[in-house]
């Protein structure tokens, strides 16, 4: 347990680090950081079908990846739609993907596999996990925005 808190932290300052970098290079071009908080996903999406797809049938492991990919088109598509907006969700929405697929899909081919005698280790979930928390927090400092250096303050009018 204590080995995944030191690699949790790891992660998150990593994240930060990554996100102050991401925040000198690309100032306010929030796409690229969000294009790529998507690269654990794809990571492990590849691992898991790269490393087990023998163990399910060809149909399963089609509606795995399609179900999967769906998911994170849908979740790119509203992290388009919120950064042309000017949102800040775009800051969850790794999270929101790592949820939702692995409640999902994820839990779906995992019970397959499951049943076919073919367990997958944990190993590569953590890093998903990992690689997600490097991400949020990394999208989380690229988007913050520091005091009041970047507000635009009204100027004072005489008599106020």
């Amino acid at each position: 347990m204590t080995l995944l808190l030191r690699l949790a932290v790891i992660w998150i300052v990593l994240g930060a680090v990554t996100g102050l970098v991401l925040r000198g290079q690309f100032r306010e071009r929030v796409m690229i950081p969000f294009a790529l908080s998507f690269l654990p996903f794809a990571v492990h999406l590849f691992y898991l079908v790269y490393r087990t797809g023998g163990a399910v049938t060809q149909g399963q492991l089609a509606l795995f990846i399609g179900i999967s990919l769906f998911l994170a088109v849908a979740v790119f598509w509203v992290g388009l739609r919120s950064a042309e907006r000017g949102g800040n969700s775009v800051v969850a929405l790794p999270a929101l993907l790592a949820l939702v697929y692995g409640a999902g899909p994820l839990l779906w081919y995992s019970s397959l596999q499951r049943q076919a005698e073919w367990g997958v280790d944990s190993i590569p979930n953590v890093l998903y996990v990992g690689g997600t928390m490097f991400v949020v927090v990394m999208l989380l400092v690229f988007k913050a925005r520091f005091g009041s250096g970047n507000r635009v303050q009204r100027p004072r009018q005489p008599g106020e």
